[in-house]
């Protein structure tokens, strides 16, 4: 009798180890991510001298451009593989249930510290206003832009988004359920405000470089083919009030390609 309570003790120990060590993960993958929107803010935004990149002195311009698009490449196919839904689910069947959303989001942020450090300056001037109202106006829209993407996740559920309510839940031994679809003001008017603060927050600047127009473009298309997927799987998900919520909303994929199927 003592043995096996021992043994159970042991076990038990062992399933709070990993119950913690988990949610330590989960933590863990929410701060690289937490550093790396840091980061990208500050060099999208120019705030990093270029001095204070690791790559880029010294290389001529034809040499950068294949460099950054063979980086612009590899960023773009990471991002489709988890748009492809078999190749994800064939990867994320063997990650843990409550860890599979701290892995994805782990990745995606070591993918954008990559490609921030690794992107070679191109600094030719699309355009450049130095000074002046319209200068402090793109200022403020750049700044709003990425805080009203960070905000919007707050209006769905910001750490079920990025994965650390699924290791929390896990370490209080409660079985994992989805936030309930709920809209807020701003989901009123455009799909969701995550996808329009991130294209201010790329497109909208004072200065525009060859580099900075690159990185909005993949953005871009990022941000609309992760769009399309989110709304055909919560559609999926959610049925009807979903349908009814995206027939009532200027800005929805579904939307436009319905108008033009009609």
């Amino acid at each position: 009798m003592k043995a096996a309570t021992r043994l159970n003790n042991n076990e038990t120990k062992t399933n709070t180890m990993k119950r913690l060590l988990f949610f330590g993960y989960g933590c863990l993958a929410y701060g690289i991510f937490c550093f790396s929107l840091m980061y990208s803010f500050l060099f999208i935004g120019n705030f990093i001298n270029n001095d204070t990149e690791l790559i880029g002195t010294g290389t001529n311009d034809a040499n950068a451009l294949f460099i950054n698009l063979i980086l612009l490449g590899f960023i773009s196919m990471f991002y489709q593989f988890f748009l492809r839904t078999e190749a994800w689910n064939n990867f994320k069947n063997s990650i843990p249930q409550p860890l599979r959303r701290s892995t994805f989001v782990l990745l995606c942020s070591l993918c954008a510290i990559l490609f921030n450090v690794c992107w070679i300056p191109m600094d030719q001037k699309l355009w450049m206003i130095k000074q002046g109202l319209l200068h402090d106006v793109l200022i403020i829209l750049f700044i709003g832009g990425w805080m009203l993407a960070l905000l919007s996740t707050f209006l769905i559920n910001h750490f079920d988004f990025f994965g650390v309510r699924q290791t929390w839940l896990y370490f209080q031994r409660r079985n994992y359920f989805a936030p309930k679809f709920k809209t807020a003001l701003i989901q009123k008017i455009a799909y969701h405000p995550m996808y329009l603060g991130l294209m201010i927050g790329f497109w909208v600047t004072p200065v525009m470089t060859v580099s900075h127009f690159l990185t909005s473009l993949l953005v871009s298309f990022l941000v609309l083919a992760v769009a399309s997927n989110n709304e055909f799987n919560l559609f999926s998900q959610v049925g009807n009030r979903y349908k009814n919520y995206i027939n009532n909303i200027p800005v929805s994929m579904m939307n436009s390609r319905r108008k033009r199927a009609a």
